[in-house]
């Protein structure tokens, strides 16, 4: 797996930033129908923090803006600042290496970084490895991509 940088916090574990495309679901679907010419298709590489405590891929309003993606509803959240409520989007496709997931957007106050939530790495089966600062295919899996169906 790819290491893109990884920042020391305290002891050995550190935040684990990956590389990743983000593209508008719609865009795509309108694509596949013949409705957009591919060269249409809104998408965005971005860097993301991989974080395990975040549920949905969480955006700042310029990469939400940039992508096209429409406020599908408001929810409650749970932040290090307290409860906020937060607008979630339509759904972005999320590609890493050779995987890819199709997963909703919260919105996040503006300047801030994205967040690849679990979501995401449960649909790509991918794991987190703080030692190494990676994502790595899911050892239970023997590291290939495979859902869990039970």
């Amino acid at each position: 797996m790819t290491l893109i940088t990884q920042e020391k916090g305290s002891g050995s574990m550190g935040r684990v930033f990956v590389n990743v495309r983000l593209t508008n679901v719609t865009d795509l679907e309108l694509a596949r129908g013949g409705q957009l010419p591919i060269d249409k298709v809104r998408s965005v590489d971005v860097q993301c923090m991989v974080d395990t405590g975040a549920t949905l891929m969480c955006l700042p309003p310029e990469i939400i803006e940039a992508l096209g993606l429409q406020v599908r509803n408001v929810r409650k959240a749970v932040t290090a600042n307290g409860m906020v409520e937060r607008q979630v989007f339509s759904a972005v496709e999320v590609k890493y290496e050779d995987r890819d997931a199709v997963v909703e957007v919260m919105e996040m106050p503006q300047g801030g970084r994205p967040l690849m939530g679990y979501i995401a790495l449960e649909l790509m089966d991918l794991v987190v490895n703080p030692r190494k600062g990676v994502l790595e295919g899911n050892p239970d899996h023997d590291g290939k991509m495979i859902l869990d169906l039970l």
